[in-house]
């Protein structure tokens, strides 16, 4: 319809700048037609800059296209189950191909951590070897992430219902794909190590000070992180959500444009739709007297000064006759007719519904709100003024027509409203799905708790500090809490895994933490730097709640690596560490 619109204004000489356009069903095609927009622009993007960062972290070219190569399949695998599945990409679903690739790169890149290292020992059967000792970390990675990304699917809202469901299909396929094809992949590129400088094979830059650190500080680290988080944690309550179109562009966006050129000179084009149903005709009911109710009604709805306008079929009838007299009679009886002979053009202007179960009038009132907030007030305070209306009107309840109050900013605010909802209700699934996975990794209760304190941190603090500074949440903002936290959990696992091998060899609880930043360390800051410059390009995507979702991944990656290189080895190296990893041999671990 939009585009037989300009190709019309096209025909009479009018530029597509001239044309004003505004209205629910123009939104709901400008979010479609961004949400594609943003896959095309920016997807190429995001491959590059993932390869760039992949290059200069494994400083070798054949490393980054056996990795690249390994999650661009992941990627494809995405678009594919979209397509299959649901045709097009809605404004949700275009982040699924950029997620897989970036969660199949992250493990692949481990993979390739664990190959090099076998390669420079000079081990035979280095690729072998290296998914022998990656596979278990990797499967549990991903089944802990499809654990956050299937969290979704108890949430109400279509679009997050089927965001769920296929990346969590999808990362489960994409590692049982890269696990198959890894060892393949490394005999056909030959990777030797001698392709690499030398100081790719010394430990992690930072490990050693990491290690003193973590060590030496290890009760101040996890004091001052929970402090942290304990601050942020106050700003919870304080979060917000959104769903108003004009949040969801720049105001110099031509569609915010024409939004405020549309209200400051013809009025609101926000809507609020009365349907009033009365119940199945009698023989002695008349059309008329339910148009005498609609009449009453409506003014009464547009004598608020927060409704700009009004509109029914009322509008569009002569006025309505007398109620008594001779004269009155003559006149009900012509009225009726032109009822009669206009009842299927207002059908088909969907003013009337006439149906068994009763008859149908629809009263369209136009407002302005400024905040979400208000809506909810100014519903609340119209169905009031309608229900008191028809009270007055008609005693008896069984003849009264019922009021429903619908509108696709009603349906919008009501998904508003259980955004929250999701929020709380997808993290506590997340939480409850990967716990008992890292209790069984640790084999201890209290073990599988803590190690979960490092990947909750992130969303803690990147959600608190929304709450605090009164950033609102969108559709997209929600996914990312338990995403995240599946996300998180990956680096956890790898660290995690390397500490238990090192307790069960007997080492010390700060010698066990020390081994498992020496071999991980490396990879797990090679896979947040990679992840985020896959999805940096997003963020200034026109579409925001796509930006804000992207940026707000990237602040929850970083904070997850601050965790996970920071928090979790303090943690492995105090006295918390016997619950996570306790020695198979004698611990001479220090307090």
């Amino acid at each position: 319809m939009i585009a037989a619109l300009y190709q019309l204004a096209r025909g009479l000489g009018i530029a597509n700048r001239d044309i004003v356009i505004a209205g629910e069903p123009y939104q709901t095609h400008i979010v479609d037609l961004y949400s594609r927009l943003s896959v095309e622009r920016f997807v190429p993007l995001s491959v590059l800059l993932a390869m760039l960062a992949a290059w200069l972290c494994l400083r070798s070219l054949r490393l980054t296209l056996m990795v690249m190569a390994l999650a661009g399949l992941g990627q494809m695998l995405g678009m594919a189950l979209i397509s299959a599945t649901m045709g097009q990409m809605g404004a949700i679903m275009i982040v699924v191909p950029t997620l897989l690739f970036m969660l199949t790169l992250s493990a692949a890149v481990h993979l390739v951590n664990y190959y090099v290292d076998c390669r420079h020992s000079g081990l035979s059967h280095p690729g072998l070897r290296a998914l022998k000792m990656g596979a278990w970390p990797c499967f549990l990675s991903a089944l802990t992430t499809s654990f956050g990304f299937i969290s979704l699917v108890v949430s109400d809202l279509e679009p997050v219902f089927q965001f769920g469901l296929l990346a969590g299909i999808g990362i489960l396929v994409t590692t049982l794909i890269l696990l198959l094809l890894f060892v393949p992949a490394t005999r056909i590129q030959a990777i030797g190590h001698r392709e690499l400088p030398d100081e790719y094979f010394r430990p992690f830059r930072w490990a050693e000070g990491l290690i003193a650190l973590t060590s030496g500080r290890s009760w101040t680290i996890i004091a001052g992180t929970l402090l942290v988080c304990t601050a942020a944690a106050l700003g919870l309550p304080r979060l917000q959500t959104t769903t108003r179109f004009d949040g969801m562009f720049d105001e110099g966006h031509p569609s915010v444009r024409s939004l405020r050129w549309v209200e400051s000179r013809l009025g609101p084009i926000e809507t609020m739709e009365f349907l009033i149903t009365f119940p199945e005709q009698e023989p002695d009911v008349d059309l008329i007297d339910q148009l005498a109710v609609v009449q009453q009604l409506q003014a009464a709805i547009n004598s608020q000064t927060s409704v700009h306008s009004t509109f029914s079929a009322i509008n569009l009838l002569p006025s309505l006759p007398m109620r008594q007299g001779s004269r009155a009679t003559i006149q009900r009886s012509v009225y009726r007719k032109v009822i009669t002979d206009d009842l299927g053009t207002l059908e088909s202007a969907q003013l009337i519904s006439t149906k068994q179960s009763g008859t149908s009038w629809r009263i369209t009132a136009r407002f302005k709100t400024s905040q979400d907030d208000q809506f909810h007030q100014l519903k609340s305070e119209l169905q009031a003024v309608a229900m008191r209306q028809l009270e007055s009107q008609i005693d008896s309840p069984a003849q009264r027509p019922t009021l429903e109050i619908t509108g696709l900013r009603t349906v919008i605010e009501t998904a508003n409203s259980v955004l929250m909802q999701d929020l709380i209700s997808s993290f506590a699934t997340a939480f409850l799905l990967i716990t008992p996975a890292m209790m069984l990794l640790v084999r201890s209760f209290w073990g599988g708790l803590l190690v979960m304190i490092p990947n909750i941190l992130p969303v803690v603090l990147v959600f608190g500090v929304m709450g605090w500074a009164s950033i609102p949440l969108d559709v997209a903002s929600i996914l990312t809490a338990s995403v995240a936290l599946g996300i998180a959990v990956d680096d956890t696992l790898h660290c995690v895994y390397w500490f238990l091998r090192s307790r069960q060899a007997g080492a010390s609880l700060q010698g066990a933490s020390a081994e498992a930043i020496r071999h991980c360390g490396r990879a797990m800051w090679f896979t947040t730097l990679i992840s985020t410059c896959a999805m940096l390009p997003f963020i200034f995507c026109e579409f925001l709640p796509t930006g804000k979702f992207a940026l707000l991944l990237i602040l929850i990656l970083m904070s997850a690596i601050i965790g996970d290189l920071l928090l979790l080895p303090a943690m492995m190296s105090s006295r918390l560490g016997r619950w996570m990893g306790p020695a198979t041999n004698h611990d001479n671990s220090a307090a």
